[in-house]
């Protein structure tokens, strides 16, 4: 009997596994919500779950993790920062940076999905994470918090990314380098992962 035509439904298996997983730890990391006064946004640590998964997946693997993400709060279970879920989310002044975190996860892992494992991957990953992966959050929440508060762009910046900036930082960095960390081993367990990604 040939096994090889179950080979790759295993893989496929693989990568959708990878891909729960990540969306659950995103998710988890929701529970991490802090209040910031004068802010009607939280900080949360599901930016970095964001990009750690695109560090790890890479572009399409990171953004379908995000995307199941998005689509179970849709459906309304509290899988958004702070246990919220539903519809509703997307069109509060929070909801510009859960698409935000969509396009951040194709970005970043566009960027760093053919790195290797050296020193200067490493870097890449930091900067990519840092600049790309923090901006593209921004670029999306900052200007629907400024549309559904009806208030000056330039005072959506003050309150929707300058006291998340030092954070966001610190996050983008702690994912590159989790993410840097995670690439060889799973490559080494499957041989397929890096080749998919």
């Amino acid at each position: 009997m040939n096994a090889t035509p179950a080979i790759p439904a295993l893989q496929r298996a693989n990568q959708l596994a990878l891909v729960a997983a990540f969306a659950a730890l995103i998710v988890a990391l929701g529970a991490i919500s802090i209040p910031v006064p004068g802010s009607a946004v939280p900080v949360t640590g599901q930016t970095l779950g964001v990009l750690l998964a695109a560090n790890v997946l890479g572009a399409r693997r990171g953004a379908l993790a995000v995307a199941l993400v998005l689509l179970l709060g849709f459906l309304g279970m509290p899988v958004f920062a702070g246990g919220q879920g539903g519809a509703a989310v997307f069109v509060s002044a929070t909801g510009g940076y859960l698409f935000g975190m969509l396009l951040a996860a194709a970005a970043v892992g566009a960027l760093t999905e053919r790195l290797g494992t050296s020193a200067v991957a490493l870097a890449t990953r930091v900067a990519v994470s840092g600049s790309v992966g923090v901006f593209a959050v921004y670029l999306v929440g900052v200007p629907w918090l400024a549309f559904v508060t009806e208030r000056p762009l330039w005072e959506s910046l003050n309150t929707g990314m300058v006291p998340f900036l030092p954070g966001d930082l610190f996050k983008a960095v702690v994912a590159a380098a989790g993410g840097h960390a995670a690439i060889q081993p799973l490559a080494r367990a499957n041989p397929a992962f890096a080749r998919s990604r």
